[in-house]
This record gives structure tokens, sequence and C-alpha cells, in this order.
């Protein structure tokens, strides 16, 4: 099984408070194309859909809420640690 990158839960809450992925990717300093190729990874890994997409706008799912409040709760940890 191969684990997401901390990266990519990054990018996953940080969209869901930008609401926008360039502004999102801005905020990350990758490429709005990085940070979309980064959450289509993140859902192959997951097996599941995060964002429901259309033309130009983007939905989260309900699934793709509750992994935003687990990541946000695995990055606290992440930065736990390394501050310990």
């Amino acid at each position: 099984m191969k684990w997401p990158n901390l990266k990519h839960l990054h990018y996953l809450v940080t969209l869901y408070e930008e609401q926008h992925f360039n502004r999102a990717a801005q905020r990350c300093f990758v490429s709005q194309s990085t940070l979309s190729t980064a959450i289509q990874n993140l859902e192959e890994q997951l097996g599941c859909q995060l964002l429901e997409r259309d033309h130009k706008t983007f939905i989260f799912t309900a699934l793709g809420l509750e992994m935003v409040e687990r990541s946000k709760i695995l990055l606290n940890g992440a930065n736990e640690l390394v501050e310990y």
C-alpha cells in the first residue's frame, strides 16, 4: 500500500481553504497544474473522488470533506512531531 504524500494532503487542505485552484497553488508555491495533478494522484491512491469537477468549477464530495478534516489532523500531528 502506498501512503499519501503529506505535501499532497497539504495541497488538498489549502485548496479547501482557498476554494480556488490558482490561489491555492500560489499559496503552496507550485503551479496550478502541479496542484491539480497532486489532487488527482490522491484520488487515485485513495480510490475515491475527492472533488466533483465541472469545466471551471469544483465542489468537494462528502468523502473529500472528510479527507480534508482527517488531513488537517495528520498535518498537525506531523508539525508537532517536527517541533518536538
